[in-house]
């Protein structure tokens, strides 16, 4: 409960998806300790943070 405080309600969402305990636990322990660290960067609080998440994958795989 503590470290969903530091969530978003669309990250609060997604974590009540998962259908196993441990999944959203290990999301939402991952996604507080990302935006905790980015709010101590930012000086800004963690909820504040938003992301935009894009559904593309790239499926070439290319050698440099």
């Amino acid at each position: 409960p503590a470290l969903q405080a530091h969530l978003s309600a669309p990250d609060q969402e997604r974590a009540a998806l998962f259908h196993f305990e441990r999944d959203r636990r290990r999301y939402v322990t991952a996604h507080a300790a990302l935006r905790g660290i980015l709010g101590r960067y930012l000086d800004c609080p963690p909820r504040e943070i938003s992301f935009q998440i894009n559904n593309l994958v790239d499926s070439e795989h290319r050698s440099l």
